[in-house]
């Protein structure tokens, strides 16, 4: 890894070395980059929260967006999401939205265990 001053600002940039069995995504919702192995499937997170492909595959097919609570909580605790269920209606109104899917998720509809 180097470093580089930009010409114009000054700024010092970080030329990371990436590896090319990842593909890497930056979360715009949760500020994070996050490394998505190639072979496996698993997601890990720059903070240190690995996601396993069949959790990543229970969220995706839910759609359901995990929040900066959720991300805290697994990185605190560790384990895995195992299941979801919807909640009963409710008047709690905290709608995330992403620039990656452009969709809606309701953080509150679910339970995820």
């Amino acid at each position: 890894m180097g470093a580089a001053a930009c010409g114009t600002c000054g700024a010092v940039v970080e030329e990371k070395k990436r590896n090319p069995n990842f593909i890497y995504l930056k979360s715009e919702y949760l500020q994070i980059e996050f490394a998505v192995s190639k072979k496996t499937g698993d997601v890990f997170s720059a903070d240190g929260v690995k996601y396993a492909a069949k959790e990543v595959e229970l969220l995706a097919s839910n759609k359901i967006i995990i929040t900066h609570v959720e991300h805290l909580v697994k990185k605190l605790f560790g384990g895995e999401f195992v299941g979801c269920e919807k909640m009963g209606k409710n008047d709690n109104n905290n709608t995330a939205s992403t620039p990656e899917t452009g969709t809606e998720a309701r953080s509150d509809e679910f339970y995820i265990y």
